[in-house]
């Protein structure tokens, strides 16, 4: 009975490591799809975070400003150097009011990295600005998007 326990679970284990490398290579497929419809469209706004000036980072306001209405896809620049993979990773959706004013609270942790939102208007006629000046964390956000649990206790990507 116990060989039998012991190879059912090798068979399995078997299973699903495939199973999971299956999987994650169609998610780094979706990454590459994104960001070769990111590199031939004129829809990116991307906005540096360079890391908090004292301590861990947090909550913060991030505004973008439109001159219309408009809507986003909510992401960052995601960097996987064991995998020589860069791209665009949505987090999250907005849209606007009718001023053209989104104001997301999001998770900034302690490193760098670049803020991206993929705008469903045209930026020659609609340019989106992005701040975050301490005059914005006044403002009440319409989006929030919290960090996960790896984020803001074991410092992982933020």
């Amino acid at each position: 009975m116990s060989n039998f326990l012991l190879g059912l679970f090798i068979v399995l284990t078997f299973v699903f490591f495939f199973i999971a490398v299956f999987l994650g290579s169609q998610h780094l497929k979706k990454f590459y799809h994104m960001q070769d419809f990111i590199e031939s469209s004129n829809s990116l706004v991307s906005w540096y975070y360079p890391g908090p000036k004292t301590g861990k980072g947090g909550m913060r306001n991030i505004v973008l400003h439109g001159k219309e209405p408009f809507s986003i896809l909510v992401g960052f620049r995601l960097e996987i150097p064991l995998l020589g993979f860069s791209g665009f990773d949505h987090v999250g959706f907005a849209s606007s009011n009718s001023n053209g004013l989104i104001v997301i609270s999001q998770y900034l942790g302690r490193r760098p990295y670049w803020c991206q939102y993929m705008a469903n208007t045209d930026l020659c006629n609609n340019p989106v600005t992005v701040t975050s000046t301490e005059e914005d964390q006044r403002l009440i956000p319409t989006n929030v998007y919290p960090p996960h649990w790896y984020q803001k206790h074991l410092g992982f990507y933020g």
